[in-house]
């Protein structure tokens, strides 16, 4: 019931009371009440009281909407500043040094070498004529198949984390699901931005290592080439010195 359908029930009261009033007849043909007077302003008095009521219950009633508010605000606050408690991160620097060290094989030319450029020199001189082609040869052909079998190896170690990673990916999925409030998605987003950092450098390392393979291939077959154009000219401009036959002594018949 809202306040005009208040005032109204109070009116039809009223004059329902005032019709019920006792009246008295005076001289004249007047009809006068004398208690109509006085119940007419307790009515009013009444109604004034009633609708006082009805807005204090107004005011009470946004009171308990407001105070309803500020407890779901409250909640929402609460569950907005929950974190995460399961997460999980994927190992980066672990997997990044056995990658360094697993392309370093034998003789093989790494990356993660720290002499790599004396080293890559000394085995291919270059222009030069070797002074042993065989064992020159031998050590080319030992550098290139140390540093791709090194590439191999760091593939096969690639492919083996891959079960793992994908295991930790799915874990992130159903935490990134499950997660209520702000700060939780938040977080979720924080773990995949990881993993999808440490899929970058893993897969940075792994280019790294077949580059390595790939240029030790090239100076291997640059490095024949030139050492046996090296040993070509040094052939053509070989001069024998010029022998004196006075000095020849012939023997006897």
């Amino acid at each position: 019931m809202n306040r005009r359908k208040f005032l109204i029930a109070s009116i039809l009261t009223t004059s329902a009371s005032v019709t019920m009033s006792p009246s008295v007849s005076v001289a004249g043909g007047v009809t006068v009440c004398p208690l109509c007077s006085s119940e007419i302003t307790q009515i009013l008095n009444n109604i004034q009281l009633f609708v006082s009521y009805y807005e204090q219950t107004l005011q009470y009633a946004k009171q308990i909407q407001q105070y309803v508010q500020q407890l779901k605000d409250s909640v929402e606050m609460f569950r907005n500043g929950k974190a995460l408690v399961a997460q999980v991160f994927g190992d980066l620097i672990n997997p990044i040094q056995d990658l360094a060290r697993v392309v370093q094989q034998g003789r093989g030319l790494a990356y993660s070498m720290a002499n790599l450029d004396t080293n890559f020199r000394r085995t291919y001189q270059g222009y030069t004529t070797p002074r042993s082609f065989s064992a020159d040869y031998k050590a080319w052909s030992a550098t290139a198949f140390d540093t791709i079998q090194g590439t191999m190896k760091a593939m096969g170690l690639q492919a083996s984390q891959m079960d793992s990673e994908a295991s930790a990916i799915n874990s992130m999925k159903l935490i990134a699901m499950r997660a209520d409030g702000a700060v939780q998605v938040a977080m979720a987003g924080n773990q995949f931005a990881a993993e999808t950092s440490q899929q970058m450098v893993k897969m940075r390392g792994l280019m790294l290592a077949d580059m390595q393979s790939k240029q030790a291939y090239q100076a291997h077959v640059l490095q024949v080439d030139a050492a046996q154009k090296a040993a070509t000219e040094a052939l053509f401009r070989f001069t024998p010195q010029p022998s004196d036959h006075r000095a020849f002594k012939g023997g006897t018949l």
